[in-house]
């Protein structure tokens, strides 16, 4: 037995047991909004770049430094695990998490 759900078929197959009638249903559904990101994966990159410079303020951002101490600062006080943030390797680069 096919059916038509939202636009989309799908296969049902009814089984009964002498007790209990199951009916069991199965769909494939693609992953639209997955495909769309991979197909236009440097737009929607660049509309997300857009975006962050749009709403970013380089003024009020603190220096690695400055972010740092309030950061030792906040896991003192206990109000930050130590594993919160992502710690920086000494070449600059950002430390896998695990």
């Amino acid at each position: 037995m096919t059916a038509t759900l939202l636009g989309r078929r799908c296969a049902c197959r009814a089984r009964s047991t002498t007790r209990n009638p199951v009916l069991v249903a199965f769909a494939e559904v693609p992953d639209t909004l997955g495909l769309l990101a991979w197909i236009f994966k440097d737009a929607l990159i660049a509309a997300l770049d857009r975006e962050i410079d749009a709403e970013s303020d380089d003024a009020a951002a603190l220096s690695h430094e400055e972010r740092q101490q309030r950061e030792a600062e906040a896991i003192a006080q206990g109000r930050v695990s130590a594993g919160a943030s992502t710690p920086a390797r000494p070449d600059g680069g950002k430390a896998a998490v695990r």
